[in-house]
């Protein structure tokens, strides 16, 4: 007896086989390659139709989460930023000082060797959601069109949130307030409105060197908040 006559008897004997399984079956009894590709040649027309989306390399690396970007061999290290990244002593005063007191951490984060200097300030966890939901907005407007575009829309939230000065120059820093009800709608557009004025007309040289400040920040801030049970890592500090 065949293989499809076994097939043909056992789809007559058993009333609960699924006929489509006989049927597919059969087709793969009797295909002499064609049904193969014939699958083969509709996957490739949907992915030139519906290309997947490649990582750009402008973003690649640039994750606003600084503890993704360590270096194993190299704690002290950020991706995409030479040079170890140290949390000095005044630093970690300066968190205590604003833990303690229910405060913003303020840094001032030096960078090409002190010509160019960021005082940032932390985030309350209302801003910390207000830029992440504009973010998250900028997706569904399609202004960002990826993951990664939208991660650095972020950080640009963030310099607009949380940037004081720059070379001890004031920076626009406007205050964002917490409404009452659950509609953000207008803080959002605010913040996006601001950061469209202020940084989108900003020299792209410029821009990375205030959102490198503000990533070293987001390091510094992270490695003082991960060695809290440390006590070596603040004997130091009086």
């Amino acid at each position: 007896m065949t293989e499809e006559e076994k097939i043909e008897k056992a789809s007559t004997e058993q009333a609960d086989v699924d006929p489509d399984k006989v049927a597919q079956l059969k087709a793969i009894l009797e295909d002499d390659g064609s049904l193969s590709k014939n699958k083969i040649a509709a996957e490739e027309e949907e992915a030139e139709k519906n290309p997947p989306k490649a990582m750009p390399d402008d973003y690649r690396d640039k994750v606003y989460d600084p503890l993704q970007g360590r270096d194993m061999m190299n704690p002290g290290a950020l991706a995409g930023i030479e040079g170890d990244i140290l949390t000095d002593p005044d630093d970690k005063q300066r968190y205590l000082k604003a833990v303690l007191n229910d405060e913003p951490v303020i840094l001032t984060i030096p960078l090409a060797n002190g010509e160019f200097s960021v005082k940032i300030r932390s985030k309350s966890s209302w801003e910390q959601t207000l830029t992440y939901e504009a973010a998250s907005a900028d997706q569904t407007d399609k202004i960002v069109s990826d993951y990664y575009q939208a991660l650095i829309q972020m950080q640009k939230y963030g310099v607009m949130v949380q940037v004081l000065e720059i070379n001890g120059k004031p920076f626009q820093n406007k205050e964002y307030i917490r409404p009452k009800n659950k509609d953000w709608t207008k803080q959002r557009e605010d913040l996006r409105n601001s950061m469209i004025e202020e940084l989108e007309n900003m020299n792209n040289a410029r821009m990375q060197m205030l959102l490198n400040a503000l990533r070293i920040f987001e390091y510094k801030l992270a490695d003082m908040t991960a060695a809290c049970n440390n006590a070596n890592f603040w004997e130091p500090v009086g």
